[in-house]
């Protein structure tokens, strides 16, 4: 589809205003691209403003991949912020809970803690299942509201 793009003129193929480089040149003009180990993008970016040749980019892509120094300075993207919940309006409307364990004793800890007001309940129980996780629960529900 590209070969009714390209041009000839002093020598040189040209496709719109970039060379196009022969294959015996584009593992030198990814050198090039690649001084600095400046990563795929900026590597692929400094290729498209001046040259072109067919999978380009997939060559660039190969060159920074199999650079040792570029896999040892790479830095992976940091984690996605956390969102902030929005605050309850009033206590023991949103509520955190989870296990904590097992303790040396094989006993697990039941949390609770209340977004509004901070306040934790603690629960003890010696196995986790749904139907005792319900009971200790209605029990706090029972105890402090909602």
């Amino acid at each position: 589809p590209f070969q009714n793009e390209l041009s000839y003129a002093y020598g040189v193929v040209i496709r719109g205003a970039k060379l196009v480089i022969p294959s015996v040149l584009r593992d030198r003009m990814c050198q090039l691209a690649h001084e600095g180990h400046p990563g795929q993008e900026v590597m692929k970016s400094r290729l498209r403003e001046r040259c072109w040749w067919p999978l380009m980019d997939r060559q660039a892509v190969k060159v920074c991949d199999s650079c040792e120094g570029c896999r040892l300075v790479q830095v992976e993207a940091p984690p996605e912020p956390m969102n902030r919940r929005p605050m309850p309006d009033k206590p023991w409307v949103d509520l955190a809970i989870d296990f904590l364990g097992p303790m040396p004793t094989g006993e697990y800890i039941l949390v609770v803690v209340d977004y509004y007001s901070r306040y934790m309940e603690l629960e003890v129980m010696r196995k986790i299942t749904a139907q005792e996780t319900v009971s200790r629960l209605k029990k706090l529900f029972r105890t402090w509201g909602n």
